[in-house]
């Protein structure tokens, strides 16, 4: 009996120490070399669902369309509240954004359409952080070996979520073959997501209107009068599934 246990055990480790174990490439960790950009843009979609239910919860509550935990601001809510809407904008979104540009300039792919979601997200997200928060990091905000990054004022926050909406602008009107993500919003329409990069910028020139208004005036006017806006139908709504686990697809407010 001794014999066959201790030949089983001397088999198992022939079997192991025969496999090439690279125990620090980690599946869970995509580099440039194996990550797919389909799947990247999949994740960021996704990240920034639950960052508009985050960002969303505190203004309900405060509205009254939730119930919030206290009477008053200051009881209900602590800085360490926020901390999962900047851990899951920082070291998700923004995070996974920056990843997948690099990675189609590393590889010299056209992932247009791509790009263009991922890029019309970012202007969402650092606008949505400015308005909270006021002063965010974020010109040295995704270096991986600072971890006490200084904060830009608002205005330089909104200018790089402008030149953002303008970079996406031009990936969804670019003349090279598209090739098609999984569109979570809008189904490969870019003709929404025109329309709704329209609208965001119409709402940054809108919010700096106090501090540029001769520019500011220039820009909405011309807007308005293209009148190529949201429109019914074009809610920029999350495409949430029905299923009730493995997994749950359900808007989380379901769940």
């Amino acid at each position: 009996m001794k014999y066959k246990f201790y030949s089983l055990v001397l088999g198992c480790l022939l079997v192991v120490s025969s496999c090439d174990l690279d125990l620090l490439d980690d599946p869970n960790v995509p580099t440039i070399d194996n990550a797919a950009p389909e799947l990247i843009v999949n994740q960021i979609q996704s990240d920034f669902a639950l960052f508009f239910n985050q960002t969303s919860n505190i203004g309900m509550r405060l509205t009254r369309m939730l119930n919030q935990p206290s009477n008053n601001y200051e009881q209900a809510w602590i800085p360490q509240s926020f901390n999962v809407i900047w851990t899951n904008a920082y070291s998700n979104i923004l995070n996974d954004i920056n990843f997948l540009e690099e990675l189609v300039e590393e590889r010299e792919i056209n992932n247009d359409r791509h790009l263009g979601i991922a890029r019309t997200i970012r202007a969402y997200v650092l606008m949505t952080l400015v308005d909270h928060f006021g002063e965010v990091p974020w010109s040295e905000a995704l270096d991986p070996t600072n971890f006490s990054p200084n904060v830009d004022g608002g205005e330089a926050v909104y200018r790089a979520a402008f030149e953002s909406l303008q970079a996406a602008r031009a990936n969804f009107t670019s003349d090279l073959p598209p090739l098609q993500p999984v569109d979570l919003f809008y189904g490969n329409d870019a003709n929404k997501w025109i329309r709704l990069i329209n609208t965001l910028e119409l709402k940054y020139h809108l919010n700096r209107k106090l501090v540029d208004a001769d520019g500011s005036r220039a820009a909405i006017n011309a807007l308005i009068a293209e009148d190529n806006f949201i429109r019914e139908g074009d809610d920029f709504a999350f495409q949430y599934g029905t299923s009730l686990n493995d997994p749950d697809s359900r808007h989380p407010r379901f769940a």
